[in-house]
């Protein structure tokens, strides 16, 4: 799982949109604002939630994205692993370079990322939105379990 600046933005954006608590569709320019992020990058991370089916867009005037299902529906690790799934950036590879430290390293980070994606199966849009975060169940329960 790649924890990108992409999958971070979309996040923010689809609580933005469930915080918009409105019915007619909200512009990129508006979200961006509140983003305070290009409209052009905005446009390439609702290409890809457009296509995972998160956002459905409007076209024309007073077009523009509302989501394409509720907010309890969305899960933190569904986007993240869309994103994850979509062409990497940069050259970085997911994979062991074939030494025996690399794939030791590897494993590492391969266990992150499963548990990564555990940790966020938890959290739906509508978690973050109404900052009711799983993390403070887990987190309460890893002190309790530390004790």
């Amino acid at each position: 799982m790649r924890n990108s600046s992409r999958s971070r933005y979309a996040v923010a954006a689809l609580v933005d949109l469930t915080l918009s608590k409105t019915t007619r569709p909200v512009a990129l320019a508006e979200i961006a604002q509140r983003q305070s992020v290009s409209v052009s990058y905005l446009e390439q991370v609702f290409a890809l939630l457009r296509q995972n089916c998160f956002v459905k867009s409007v076209r024309g005037p007073g077009g523009g994205y509302l989501l394409a299902r509720s907010s309890d529906d969305i899960r933190v690790s569904d986007i993240f692993t869309a994103f994850a799934s979509s062409k990497t950036v940069g050259g970085e590879s997911d994979e062991s370079d074939g030494s025996r430290a690399g794939a030791t390293v590897f494993g590492l980070w391969s266990a992150l990322d499963r548990e990564s994606i555990r940790f966020l199966s938890t959290i739906t849009i509508k978690d973050v939105a109404d900052g009711n975060l799983a993390a403070t169940k887990i987190g309460a329960k890893v002190v309790a379990q530390a004790a």
